[in-house]
């Protein structure tokens, strides 16, 4: 894997995968890793109660 695009929102229109009342809001995290030569090699989509997950990153400038 050489590069990933990742993308975090908080919304409500995932509630019910996690049993939350409905219109609780959400994070939700799509991610797509591609490898050196461009080719996908990996792809997600998450759902996280908000109040049981956090997220750190780290940036680097090259």
């Amino acid at each position: 894997m050489s590069v990933a695009k990742q993308r975090i929102a908080a919304n409500a229109s995932e509630s019910a995968l996690l049993f939350l009342p409905k219109g609780a809001v959400v994070l939700t995290m799509t991610r797509t890793a591609f490898e050196n030569s461009g080719r996908a090699v990996e792809f997600g989509q998450h759902c996280y109660a908000p109040d049981f997950y956090s997220f750190e990153n780290t940036l680097v400038d090259k």
